[in-house]
């Protein structure tokens, strides 16, 4: 799929644009609890659509997979002949190291449960399925030398081999807008990483 990384540059610009709308009115936590990871999962699909540029794309949260678990969100887009398989983490400072090896496991188990999902009983067809990508989605708070160094690493794509990755900095750049709690949103970034599932990691 060539377009991809256009695709999801522009995603990164509307999601963007969408917090600033949000933030500069509303600061959604309370105290230092940060944002649910749900509403970073649903800000970054908004967006991840509109730039898909399908409209017949469509998304379904909280996908059952085998025991029990739950996959965050599945994409479907016919206009690029495309699955996009997202999981989403929150990244509590002085818990970066644990929250990377979760993330890890959440990109295996898109690897190893993608296909439950496509599998005959659920999935019916209707357009052919060229590409399947993983999606990672995560937010920190940079306040901390450790959450600061992720941040750099996410950004030199030095986390996930082949991943590539975003960074999207809400108050960064934005001089001329006066954001609610702007001190404490300097410190908060979203990282997105995309790759393509192949057959050589099935085997893996």
């Amino acid at each position: 799929m060539e377009n991809l990384e256009s695709i999801i540059d522009n995603t990164c610009l509307l999601l963007r644009e969408n917090y600033i709308k949000i933030l500069r009115y509303f600061y959604p936590a309370l105290g230092s609890n940060g944002f649910e990871e749900r509403n970073l999962s649903h800000n970054f699909v908004f967006s991840f659509i509109q730039s898909l540029n399908d409209s017949e794309a469509f998304a379904w949260f909280e996908v059952s997979i085998m025991g029990g678990q739950k996959m965050d969100c599945v994409v479907f887009s016919p206009k690029v002949k495309s699955v996009f398989f997202i999981e989403s983490k929150r990244f509590v400072n002085g818990k970066i190291d644990s929250k990377k090896d979760s993330l890890r496991e959440d990109y295996k188990r898109i690897i190893e449960n993608h296909l439950l999902i496509l599998d005959n009983k659920r999935w019916k067809g209707g357009f052919e399925i060229s590409y399947k990508f993983a999606i990672l989605l995560c937010d920190i708070w940079t306040e901390r030398e450790d959450s600061s160094k992720l941040k750099m690493e996410w950004k030199e794509n030095k986390c996930f081999e082949n991943l590539y990755s975003k960074v999207v900095s809400i108050v960064e750049g934005n001089k001329n807008i006066e954001f609610n709690y702007e001190n404490t949103l300097k410190n908060y970034h979203i990282l997105i990483g995309v790759n393509e599932i192949n057959t050589q990691q099935l085997k893996n």
